[in-house]
Parts: structure tokens; sequence; C-alpha cells
């Protein structure tokens, strides 16, 4: 990638042949289909066909067997594909069958993926993975998109009235005003339309095909290694005290990122239960139970999987009734629950927590003993909006009040995280639980930052090696 500098330098997305130019008050993003010749153009059109209409004649007189796509088309229904693990057997069985003809087979899967199982007009979009979202404001209005290293842009695309409605329909959108779905690929659409709005709204949050660990996120600067050790020590508690962390900010800015990457520290042994509105979490490991409580509620699923014996709890978005729920649990003994939250800091997250419609006892604040602030904001020096922890309290209790006390801060004069003077009460209550002095357990701190700060410099950062590293880290203790 060649970065951008300057107002109208251009950032080239090579993989996606996309452009996006910088400006004012939007980046302009110019989304580019490959380029095929005029013989490989014809060669996708005749495939894309055999597959929609399941006519094979076509295939034929190209020089290709019947019954490889007799094979495609009885594999996969129609949608199905867009699933990633899908798509990549998909591909691999047309790009054997294409390998028998003089054409770059590549740029024709492509072009074949799109017409017969895409999103026609913005599957392009679909295919540039430094997008996140696609804002659609209704026919023949620009698509707007938010790049993760431009933010908001607007698009080279204008879809019309049929565009969407066939959109619509490959996302089997349900006839309501305002609807909210997940699609086959696991990205997020919200749908609004009449009377609502006059005009049709989709509005899609992109599923992340590769999950980003730890390791990444102190390479991206959104943490440090030091800051990495102190939560690993909190995730897992020497297997005996691990603590309650709550992952806050606004939207979009990476709690649930953060949140899944912290996963790789809860020992393999763990029973795991995660409840989400809308299932983002992915995890890497056995005894997991994932759960979408979209049509039934949190509280309701919240509370039946209290009797599925789970040694550990993540909740995708703490925000309603489930709240109190949540801390019951606590409160009778589980432990080493994770969870996100919208809020702005650590005082609004105790504040929010108490209030309606979540209502948790002040009383029982202090069981959640770490609130992790994460927030997205422009880097003048990189010219890029990135992603940063900026906060890190500990919660406990000082007779009636409830206390914060920041163990890191962002130093934004220095544009860097640092650990703060205050001695860690969670620390603390860990070595206590572990029968380990302080001594051993900032040892153990030290040595876990050096684990991490080895694992960037040997390149082992993709989330199943970090995953990998940890359960033999654990299998040798």
């Amino acid at each position: 990638m060649i970065p951008a500098i300057g107002f109208n330098c251009l950032f080239f997305n090579f993989r996606a042949m996309s452009v996006v130019e910088k400006g004012y008050p939007f980046c302009f993003y110019a989304a580019q289909t490959s380029e095929l010749s005029e013989e490989e153009g014809r060669v996708a059109d005749v495939i894309a066909e055999a597959l929609i209409k399941r006519r094979t004649d076509g295939v034929v007189k190209l020089g290709l067997d019947a019954a490889d796509f007799e094979r495609i088309y009885n594999s996969f229904n129609a949608g199905v594909p867009l699933k990633s693990e899908y798509r990549s057997i998909f591909e691999k069985m047309l790009l054997d069958a294409l390998l028998r003809l003089p054409v770059k087979a590549d740029g024709i899967v492509n072009r074949i993926y799109g017409k017969v199982y895409g999103y026609k007009l913005v599957q392009v979009l679909f295919d540039d993975d430094d997008l996140e979202e696609i804002m659609i404001n209704g026919e023949d209005e620009s698509i707007f998109v938010y790049h993760k290293n431009f933010g908001v842009c607007k698009t080279s695309i204008k879809p019309l009235k049929k565009d969407l409605d066939d959109l619509l329909v490959q996302m089997r959108w349900s006839g309501k005003n305002l609807d909210d779905l997940k699609l086959p690929d696991g990205s997020r659409a919200n749908i609004i339309v009449k009377p609502i709005s006059e005009r049709t709204i989709i509005t899609i949050r992109k599923f992340k095909k590769q999950k980003l660990s730890l390791i990444d996120l102190i390479e991206a600067g959104t943490l440090t290694s030091e800051l990495a050790s102190y939560l690993w020590l909190c995730v897992e508690g020497f297997q005996i005290t691990p603590l309650n962390i709550i992952v806050i900010g606004g939207t979009a800015c990476g709690k649930t990122t953060t949140l899944n990457a912290l996963t790789s520290f809860i020992p393999g042994g763990d029973r795991i239960v995660s409840i989400e509105e809308v299932r983002e979490v992915s995890l890497e490991r056995d005894n997991w139970i994932a759960l979408e409580a979209q049509d039934v509620g949190m509280d309701f699923v919240l509370r039946n999987v209290l009797r599925m014996r789970p040694d550990r709890i993540i909740v995708g978005e703490v925000r309603g009734s489930e709240a109190e729920t949540l801390f019951n649990s606590m409160n009778v003994g589980l432990r080493g629950v994770l969870g996100t939250m919208h809020a702005n800091n650590s005082r609004d997250a105790v504040k929010k927590l108490e209030e309606s419609p979540m209502n948790v006892p002040k009383s029982m604040i202090p069981l959640l003993n770490v609130i992790v602030v994460q927030n997205m904001f422009f880097d003048r020096s990189s010219g890029k909006n990135v992603r940063r922890i900026v906060q890190v309290s500990e919660v406990s209790r000082l007779e009636e009040e409830i206390t914060l006390n920041d163990v890191f801060v962002f130093n934004w004069n220095e544009m860097k995280l640092e650990r703060t003077s205050y001695s860690s009460e969670a620390v603390e209550r860990i070595s206590k639980g572990a029968n380990k002095n302080l001594i051993e357990v900032n040892e153990e701190l030290g040595k876990r930052s050096a684990v991490l700060d080895y694992l960037a410099e040997k390149k082992i950062t993709s989330f199943s090696d970090v995953n990998d590293f940890m359960s033999k880290y654990y299998q040798k203790d």
C-alpha cells in the first residue's frame, strides 16, 4: 500500500482495485473492478450464466467439462457461498476448471463470483478489507463507506431503485419498515424504508474476515506490551483469581476486537459461553458456546446461561436489564467475566450501570474489577484514524463510595499510553489469591511482557498462532 501524503494524494488498494483521493469534507473512494480482456469477460459471463440457469451447453463450447459445473452447482445453493468457508472451496473448484483455458483465472473467478453470488453493485465494496461499513442513503445517491485509514469516504457508486430492490431480495429482507439482518458472511445490515424514511436506507457493518490478536493490536499501537501483560494477568488470574473486565468506548472504536483478542489469555480448559444480540465474538477453542439473543432478549438468555456451568461468560454488549443479572452472578462467585459497553470513560460507565435500564445496585458495582476505555480518533502524525486504549481504571469501594483508580492513562501531549504511579489493587488481589508476594507477581508481569515482545519479534501475530502459543505456554507451566 502507498500511504497518502498531502491533500490531493492518491491511496491505492491493489487487492480491491480501489483508489482513495483525500479531500474535504470527505475523501473520495473510486471503486474499480478488475480489468479483464474481452475474451476473459466472455468466459466469465458464459460460466456465470451456466451457474445461474444450470445450463452447461455454453461451458461445453468453451471446452470445459459439464460435469465439473454440475458438481459446483449441486454443492452450493444460491447465497450459501457468501460464507467465507464456502467461498474458498467454490473459488478452488472454479480455478481448477479454468486452468484448462489460456486466461487469467483469478480475475475471472472474482467476476463470476460477483455475478452469481455477490451483492452485484456493491460487491466490490465487500471485497475491500479496508472498508468497515457501507452506507447506502437511497437511490440515485452516492454510497458512502467507512475506510479504516481515511474515515468516511464518498464513493463513485450511485444505485438505482432496481439495484436496491435486488439487494434487498439478496439480503432476504423481511419486508419490515425497520429491520436488522445478519448476512451469510457474518456482516450486519440495518434496513429502513417507507414510511420511516422516504428513501431506502441500508447500513452494513462488515464482518472482519481476519481476527486481530493481542500482538496485532500491540503492533498497531492500540495498547502496549506492558498493558497487555497486565490484562493477561487480570484475565487469567493465575487460573485462581480471574477478574471481571469490561471494555468500553464509542461506536466502532474496536471494543469487540479487543475483547476477542483478550480471550487468548483464558486457559484452554475453561468452559466459555458468549452472549450477544448479533454474534461478533469469534473464538478458536473447544468447549465454547455462542448464543444470540436478538429474538428473546439478553436477560432471558443470561439467566439460562447460569444453568450451563460456565467458567467464563462473555457478554457482547451490556446495555439493559441483563446488567443486574450479570452482577448478581458475580456476587455469587462467577469470575473472569468479559464484556463491552458503550460509554465515554470509566466514570460514565459506572453512572450508566447504576441508572435505568441497567439498575445495578451501587453496592455491587465494585464486583467489576477493571474498566478498559478505548477511543478512535484522527492521528495527525500518521494522517489516519487510529484506535487506542486511553484509560484503564480499577474499581473499588471506599466506605460507601465507589472509587476509580487509573492504572494506565493516555498522554495526549506525547500521544502514548503510560503506566501511572497508582499501586494496583487488582494485582494485589491476584497475588493474595495465588499466595504469591508482590515481588513475584511483578516479576511475572515483566516476564509476560517479554513473552509478548518475543511473539511480535518472531512475527507470531495471527489469532490462531497466538492461541496455539498460549496453549503450549500453559501446558509448559
